[in-house]
């Protein structure tokens, strides 16, 4: 992958401290979350890959997060649960324009998507079985 997880993390940081914003706080809050949800999804996505053996993987937004959040494990079940609600948050700043979406309120979500990074590849061998795509 040309661009790591971390690396969409990192950007998503950054522009929360950006003052002032690159183009709007508007633009900037919907761009951070853009950027955090990928960071989490891509890097949960690839520590499932490396476990799997199989780099090629591949699982819907959606049933990722869901499948993980009713996990039996807590420490999964708690990355699930922060995973969906970046996507939800993501799809919000994505596809809702006429929401206000600023920011500050992005920035809530930067603990999320770190813990997301931070543990995917320390819990994927807890996974329950997620179907492909």
């Amino acid at each position: 992958m040309p661009v790591k997880p971390e690396e969409f993390y990192l950007a998503s940081q950054n522009l929360n401290l950006m003052k002032p914003p690159l183009v709007s706080d508007e633009v900037c809050g919907r761009t951070m979350l853009n950027r955090m949800y990928y960071a989490a999804y891509l890097a949960t996505r690839e520590a499932l890959r490396r476990h799997l053996g199989n780099p090629r993987f591949d699982v819907a937004h959606t049933a990722l997060s869901a499948t993980l959040a009713n996990a039996a494990d807590p420490d999964v079940r708690d990355l699930g649960t922060q995973l969906g609600v970046l996507r939800v948050a993501r799809e919000e700043a994505d596809y809702q324009p006429d929401r206000e979406i600023t920011k500050w309120r992005a920035a809530l979500h930067l603990p999320d998507a770190r813990h997301v990074v931070n543990n995917a590849s320390r819990l994927a061998a807890r996974f329950p079985q997620i179907r492909p795509r």
